[in-house]
């Protein structure tokens, strides 16, 4: 099978952070015991803030974290972000501000153009991390700024913080309550912007209209478990939208005892797309797919090498490329929009019975849907339940 339009695949978030990374103002960054070389700006009191903490790449060792910070609060000329990095991890490059560390607790300042913070104004920073051990420690649980408690809501007093995300090795989807980005939303969170994305419950949730001729696609979110997506895509060549959820692993594949996923949707009758998981090893050097449920004229890159039959679901699968790395689909032989998949077993076959790889790190898996066109109307794809358990 093949995609009806040439499925030109994207090489994943992290190709575009590097991007904006590339194109970045260096900052300057401080650590305990070194004086830093860019004055503190004063700070304006905040009244209310919101922080998405993605992370958008990682290794063996390290990670790359972007850190989306919105003022629902009255105007601020000068801001400083304080959050506590849970484990063993260090800062060692920044962008888009000032950091500074003290033993976990990190401090971020403004730079001359990022300074001012409209009611409901947004800027990003971002940071190259490290730490230590073979399993990544976890997203700071909560954030101030401007001494402010970041809750998701306005309020004439300081809360106290309360959790706005965390990771852990075995994670379930759950909700944490905070502000949409539309105040007139029914929905938590609702944004129709290409690279909207919404972080609760240890998960981020994107958007991610990537492809070239996309539509126009609304993200909306409930909580973890509950989340979908507008879409409106024209049926010409390639992918449009990769829109999924996401959640770090960071640990390597032989050291899981578990890697398992269940997953309720409600998908439309027409048009062209799939649900699948996007499982990315080493960072985004080797590309796993999972493909649950297709509709219309698309296909996985590459040929099939056959059947697998693995606890009770049989797969076709296929080997190829992205052209930037190899990349490996089963595709279910039968749709289902529910169901649980044994990810772990999938990957071990790949590993002990083809010999595909070695041992990679299990970096991050995504599920969700990739849209490569709707007729020019609108379809809704939702999910209404997804658990993902590692350990």
């Amino acid at each position: 099978m093949s995609d009806s339009t040439v499925r030109a695949r994207r090489s994943g978030a992290a190709t575009r952070t590097r991007a904006r990374v590339a194109a970045a103002t260096a900052t300057v960054l401080t650590t305990t015991g070194l004086t830093a070389l860019a004055l503190t700006p004063t700070a304006n009191a905040a009244s209310g803030c919101q922080v998405s903490y993605t992370i958008s790449s990682s290794w063996s060792g390290g990670f790359t974290a972007n850190v989306a910070i919105t003022n629902l609060g009255s105007a601020v000329t000068s801001w400083t972000l304080g959050f506590t990095l849970p484990g063993t991890e260090a800062v060692s490059s920044g962008w888009n501000g000032t950091f500074s560390q003290s033993g976990q607790n990190v401090t971020v300042s403004n730079v001359s153009y990022n300074g001012s913070l409209a009611a409901n104004g947004s800027t990003t920073v971002g940071f190259n991390g490290s730490y230590s051990g073979s399993t990544y420690p976890g997203n700071p649980s909560s954030f101030t700024l401007n001494g402010t408690a970041c809750t998701g809501a306005v309020s004439s007093s300081s809360p106290s913080p309360s959790k706005s995300a965390s990771a852990s090795p075995s994670a379930s989807a759950s909700a944490s309550p905070s502000a949409s980005a539309s105040s007139s939303s029914s929905h938590l969170y609702e944004d129709s912007g290409q690279w909207a994305e919404y972080t609760i419950g240890g998960y981020t949730i994107y958007n991610d209209e990537w492809g070239s001729g996309y539509g126009s696609q609304t993200l909306w979110v409930n909580s973890a478990t509950n989340w979908g997506v507008n879409s409106t895509q024209p049926n010409t060549s390639g992918v449009k939208s990769y829109a999924n959820e996401s959640y770090t692993v960071g640990t390597a594949l032989n050291s899981l005892s578990t890697v398992s996923s269940t997953f309720n949707e409600t998908n439309p009758s027409s048009g062209n797309w799939e649900s699948a998981y996007d499982i990315w090893l080493n960072s985004s050097a080797i590309e796993i797919m999972i493909w649950t449920d297709t509709s219309g004229n698309v296909g996985p890159l590459g040929s099939s090498v056959g059947t697998v039959t693995l606890d009770g679901n049989t797969w076709t699968l296929y080997a190829g490329s992205n052209g930037a790395n190899p990349t490996y689909s089963f595709v279910r032989t039968s749709n289902e929009s529910s169901g649980t998949v044994n990810i772990l077993n999938l990957l071990k076959y790949l590993e002990n019975t083809e010999g595909y790889f070695s041992n990679p790190t299990l970096s991050t898996v995504q599920y969700g849907w990739e849209i490569s066109g709707t007729g020019s109307t609108q379809e809704n794809f939702t999910i209404n339940n997804y658990t993902l358990s590692v350990s």
